[in-house]
């Protein structure tokens, strides 16, 4: 039977919308209306039959006739077509030719984008040509791609609105209005203010830059029905206050709820009690301390647990450190978790809460600890407690933590060592009163100096005597050495001096008489402070000293006297260099560069490039300094040897630097490439790194017009090739991971310059069976809209036999298969709850499918609604909370029935104790799952929560392994620090024994760009088609990396594991290879397209292949190995070192060094971090430090490179 229609070429008339209005006319209030789809009851004209319109989200209700048309509205219409999907429509009752729905004979020149339930089944019809229409449903053109891509008229427009910019002068501007609103539709608001308004017509410029609605008041006034879930994520990542606004139906979001307890404090009374869960509590109370644990305390008590008061009550934060309402609130709400430990914490972060302690706490025999740490800022405080307390033993200690507390002892029992213990804890120095006789003795003020050296001013010049100076010089600073009387400076020798450059860390050269002075003392005050090397003197910097401090610090060369500088130090700095001493070299005058220092240093460098280019300009940093320091030296009068002409490296050494740099820094750049025949094509490949770049070329003036248009492909050019790609030898460089870029904010990772162009230019690309994808999405919400029916629980849960199966999962298990039933979690939508069981379902109704799938997936029984109270007991245990709906008074929860093998609950990263080999089964689940991510990812199908890492767990900020991709167009880093790898980041990951888990968390290529909201992720970036890609690319490298981080944990506890040894590099090699390989084998095992290997994707030999397998591996266990007292250092980070720790070949005892590994890291770098304190966050490691980089740098490269490749096909 065909289906009526509306033809493609009719779809640009006005018959679309005469047809709907005729359809319409006689519409019912709206029955349903979710996130994407409105649904709409209708009677047609002379019908009996009451049908089902149902329209996407984003066609306006004018299409209803709700809100009249406007000329805007009608453009929009002309790019759908209605058609009739359940039976023939004829169009004899038309009022004109024009309103005729006509048929198509051919339903493969058009596919349904969706297609959903009818209300009821068609009735027969007696006459056939009599209408019977049960839905009407709207479709796109076949010919749009699912990605979004540019329409030729939108192209046209953008073009011509790009020609305007280029041609605009200060004289003579070009660009209008509809330029501008162009424009600003395709590259965002903040791009477009970059534009000069000289470049704007006046006209324009007024008109284009009225005030608009806040988006909040804009969002606020929109009818529900109309607000979509993207939007809504949208609009709360920028105002919590939203929320508020939220359609009912959106409210219940986990999601939603988490980012309004992370956002404002003053947001959460937005929640209500029963929204509130203990996920969402602890979320609030890392984000906002006492004020969102007392607001919680009073909402939720029985959701507060014993770790959420340690966050507030451990918190020094001045502003956010526990005061005495949170102790009261806590005793009122759970007295049962105020305990003495916790009371004792609350009082060493603020003293003044000891009035708030309970009482039951403070009778107790270990109180006086509490009162004596109540001391510490604040002494006055003995004289209000409880006269029991008040023993010798009590003053004694009180005066250590506070020597003011002697002020308050009873001259009855004051002795020397009360005294003694008082001076010893600054007592002298704090006293503001005239200081009794007593006190000047020698050994009370040799107390009083070693605790605070400050104090010897105060100390009258008959008291200072030779032994309290020496104390002073040892520990004191500036203030305290100019106290000591010269006479004694003088008598010290050499050797004195020496001691006290060894252990004061203040120590410089005005400590010390110029006649005292020794190489040795000169070696450790320049070794402490590079800027003091000024001050050596003459006759002992010599070039062997010198290279002895630079090779130390590279930085010392900042400081020295421009004779002193020479050829071979000017090496030591390039070889050691970091981006972040560029700007210091150029800008001598901010950093304090000597500037005879720095012209001699831009002369060295000159030369040392024109003697050899390639032996020293290897690293990015290098690159980028040279060429800033080559083009500042051009517009210098003293610096002659550019006068050459410029050779062909320099050019090479040019364009590589010009994909690095932030457009507005490439004016030091561009001269150099200028009227060369590489000019345009390095600015079309600057050109594809994003909105922001296109738009500064454009815009700037001082680039040749031709070149813009070129650069912006305005005019004819041929393709670019691949001679700027990095090369492979970067797969496997050795780069320390753990350095600070500065300009570019971390280590580079070089190969997502070439996964920017591999997107930006392959407009063709779709994931391989997309089409099948396709036909995956329209089997899903076909049914996804079928009402659940009301059963009770299945008879396999009904027994006793009934286990816990993690999450919000039971099951039942027997020898041949397990029954689980997954039950809805709160907050969860339903149609994300249903998705998963329907796509199982499509799997098993097509073997041609499944055979090729080698997880074992679950097999769909049923999603029905179940009793609340027909729950097994055992269903307490879930860890997520339930949703509850009630239906006739009577309480229900939404389950899903499957069947699985017993091993599907096993994570790959946990050992198989039962087994011979324990590592056997994880390894094959995970190259199983790799291989079906490839294939997923061949149809469109983006898992979205098969890693849920975080670069954060204080803000669950979500971690991006393509995160410079994202945020900012001169953003070329490597991902950042990945918080709790041995945690909640890798806990849950979704592959496990059988393989690939619960692929119902996923999105079909097309959507991404909609679903895909980050903190991180800045919409404006690139082009919609653009950005649809490079997330596509992002989940399949997180996919893929998460093989191998599970792969780590998996391993990690075997002898072999050990970066030196063989066996264990071998076996980390071949998981790398096998799970990478399998991905490529399923990506291309649906397709008609040629099978290519995983080197011919990532484009390298056997031997670069080998090389960074090797590289990837041994970065992998030097970073993932086990550390020493690794699990002692997770419950107390600040537990004593081991013995010989310091001698134990790892990352966390050479870290004791300031150093790597050398054998892995020949470049050294100095680093202050420490393990494990540097490397935890919220008691869990990481992998990365601080606000850092990720570690795992070769393997980071390589999935970059095999993205790329993919996207290439």
């Amino acid at each position: 039977m065909t289906r009526p229609s509306i033809s493609s070429s009719q779809a640009t008339s006005s018959s679309p919308l005469q047809s709907c209005r005729e359809v319409t006319k006689t519409c019912i209030p709206i029955v349903d209306c979710t996130d994407k789809i409105k649904t709409f009851k209708v009677k047609f004209q002379d019908e009996k039959v009451t049908g089902i319109i149902k329209f996407h989200r984003y066609i306006p209700d004018f299409l209803c006739q709700l809100i009249p048309v406007s000329d805007d509205d009608k453009q929009k219409v002309s790019e759908y077509y209605l058609q009739n999907k359940a039976v023939s429509y004829s169009a004899t009752r038309a009022e004109s030719e024009s309103d005729k729905v006509t048929s198509l004979t051919s339903q493969k020149e058009h596919k349904t984008v969706l297609s959903h339930k009818v209300a009821s089944e068609p009735q027969a019809p007696s006459n056939k040509n009599e209408p019977r229409v049960t839905s009407v449903e709207l479709h796109a053109d076949i010919d749009k791609a699912r990605a979004a891509k540019l329409k030729e008229t939108e192209k046209t427009l953008l073009q011509q609105a790009m020609t305007h910019l280029i041609d605009s002068t200060h004289s003579s501007p070009l660009l209008t209005a509809n330029d501008l609103i162009v424009l600003k539709a395709h590259y965002g608001p903040s791009h477009i203010k970059s534009i000069p308004q000289s470049l704007i017509k006046p006209e324009a410029l007024s008109q284009f830059l009225q005030p608009s609605i806040p988006p909040l008041d804009h969002f606020k006034k929109r009818p529900d029905h109309e607000k979509t879930y993207s939007e809504c994520k949208k609009v709360i990542l920028k105002d919590a206050a939203a929320y508020e606004f939220f359609p009912e139906r959106f409210k219940h979001y986990d999601e939603f709820k988490t980012l309004l307890a992370s956002a404002d404090t003053d947001q959460l009374h937005l929640l209500s009690k029963e929204a509130l869960t203990k996920d969402i509590c602890k979320q609030a109370i890392l984000k906002h301390g006492r004020a969102a644990l007392i607001f919680l305390l009073n909402q939720r008590p029985e959701l507060i647990d014993y770790s959420m008061c340690q966050l507030v009550i451990a918190n020094r934060h001045k502003r956010e450190c526990v005061n005495k309402a949170v102790l009261k609130t806590l005793e009122e709400q759970r007295p049962d978790l105020v305990d003495y430990n916790l009371c004792l914490t609350a009082v060493q972060t603020n003293q003044e809460v000891i009035s708030a302690i309970p009482s039951r706490i403070l009778r107790s025999d270990t109180s006086s600890t509490l009162y004596i740490q109540s001391c510490r800022f604040g002494a006055h405080r003995v004289t209000n407690f409880p006269s029991e307390i008040k023993s010798y033993d009590f003053y004694k200690q009180a005066c250590l933590v506070n020597g003011d507390v002697l002020q308050h002892v009873p001259e009855d029992i004051l002795d020397e060592n009360l005294i003694l213990a008082a001076c010893e804890a600054g007592f002298l120095e704090a006293s503001e009163s005239e200081l009794p006789s007593q006190f000047f003795t020698e050994k009370y003020l040799i107390a009083a100096v070693k605790a605070h050296a400050s104090f010897l001013p105060e100390v009258p010049l008959i008291y200072r005597t030779k032994n309290i100076c020496e104390v002073a010089m040892f520990n004191g600073g500036e203030n305290a050495i100019q106290a000591i009387p010269e006479i004694y400076k003088k008598e010290w020798d050499s050797d004195f001096y020496l001691k006290v450059a060894k252990q004061n860390i203040f120590c410089t050269f005005e400590y010390i008489p110029a006649d005292k002075l020794t190489p040795e003392i000169c070696e450790f005050i320049v070794m402490k402070y590079p800027y003091e090397l000024g001050g050596v003197p003459e006759k002992y910097l010599n070039l062997e000293f010198c290279q002895k401090v630079c090779q130390e610090d590279y930085q010392a060369i900042k400081y020295l006297p421009g004779e002193h500088l020479s050829q071979s130090l000017t090496e030591i700095f390039l070889r050691r260099c970091s981006i972040k001493d560029v700007r210091k070299v150029i800008d001598s005058n901010r950093w304090g560069w000597n500037a005879e220092s720095q012209n001699q240093l831009l002369k060295h460098l000159i030369q040392l490039y024109q003697k050899d280019p390639n032996l020293h300009f290897r690293s990015t940093q290098q690159k980028v300094l040279l060429i800033s320091l080559l083009s500042k030296a051009k517009t210098e009068k003293w610096l002659q040897p550019l006068g050459i002409e410029l050779n062909e490296p320099l050019l090479q050494l040019a364009e590589e630097a010009l994909n690095l740099t932030q457009f507005n820094e490439t004016d030091n750049i561009l001269p150099i490439l200028e009227n060369t025949k590489r000019y345009i094509p390095a600015l079309r490949k600057l050109a594809i790194r994003g909105s922001k770049c296109q738009i500064g070329i454009a815009a700037d003036s001082t680039i040749d017009k031709n070149a813009r248009k070129a650069a912006l492909g305005l005019t004819p050019q041929e393709p670019l090739d691949d001679s700027s790609l990095p090369s492979n030898n970067l797969l496997y460089e050795t780069v320390d991971p753990l350095v600070k870029l500065g300009a570019i904010s971390g280590v580079n990772n070089p190969f997502l310059n070439n996964l920017y162009q591999t997107a930006s230019t392959n407009s063709k690309f779709r994931p391989n069976s997309l089409d099948k994808g396709e036909e995956i999405e329209s089997y899903i919400k076909a049914n996804t809209q079928k009402p659940i029916e009301l059963k009770e629980l299945p008879t396999q849960f009904q027994g006793s036999d009934v286990l816990f199966a993690g999450g919000r999962a039971i099951k039942t298990e027997s020898e041949q298969q397990t029954h689980y039933l997954k039950i809805q979690r709160k907050g969860e939508p339903l149609e994300d709850f249903i998705r998963e069981g329907l796509i199982y379902k499509y799997i098993e109704e097509h073997p041609e499918l499944k055979q090729k799938i080698k997880s074992q997936l679950p097999v769909h029984k049923a999603t029905i609604s179940i009793p609340y109270e027909s729950l097994p007991t055992i269903t307490k245990e879930c860890s997520d909370e339930l949703e509850i709906i009630e239906i006739e008074g009577q309480k229900y929860v939404h389950v899903f029935h499957y069947t699985a093998s017993p091993n599907y609950c096993a994570y790959a990263h946990k050992k198989n104790t039962a087994s011979r080999d324990p590592y056997e089964n994880g390894k094959e689940g995970l190259k199983r799952a790799v291989h079906d991510l490839g294939l997923l990812a061949s149809l469109g199908l983006c898992l979205t929560s098969i890693l849920p890492a975080l670069h954060t767990t204080k803000n669950l900020r979500r971690w991006l392994i393509f995160h410079g991709i994202f945020g900012f167009d001169n953003e070329l880093a490597q991902t950042g620090v990945f918080d709790g790898w041995l945690a909640s980041g890798t806990d849950k990951a979704d592959m496990g024994y059988d393989g690939i888990r619960d692929i119902g968390d996923s999105v079909i290529f097309g959507e991404l760009t909609d679903t895909f909201i980050n903190e991180d992720l800045n919409p404006e970036a690139h082009s919609k088609e653009v950005l649809e890609k490079l997330i596509f690319a992002n989940l399949i490298g997180e996919g893929l990396l998460t093989s191998q981080l599970l792969a780590a944990r998996l391993l990690r506890d075997k002898p072999v594991y050990y970066y030196r040894n063989e066996e264990g590099v071998k076996e980390i090699c071949e998981m790398i290879e096998s799970c990478f390989s399998e991905f490529v084998s399923g990506y291309f095992l649906l397709s008609n397209k040629k099978e290519r290997s995983l080197k011919e994707i990532l484009g390298v030999s056997n031997e670069e292949s080998d090389k960074w397998l090797r590289r990837s591996a041994i970065e992998i266990l030097y970073w993932t190995a086990k550390q020493p007292d690794e699990e002692a250092f997770l419950d107390n980070p600040d537990k004593e070192r081991p013995v010989d720790f310091e001698k134990q070949d790892c990352y966390s005892a050479h870290l004791e060094s300031m150093k790597l590994s050398e054998d892995l890291f020949p470049e050294q770098h100095q680093h202050d971090f420490r393990y494990p304190k540097d490397f935890m966050s919220l008691n869990h490691f990481t992998l990365g430090t601080r606000n850092s980089n990720f570690v795992l740098t070769s393997l980071v490269r390589g999935i970059t490179k095999l993205s790329a490749g993919i996207l290439s096909t």
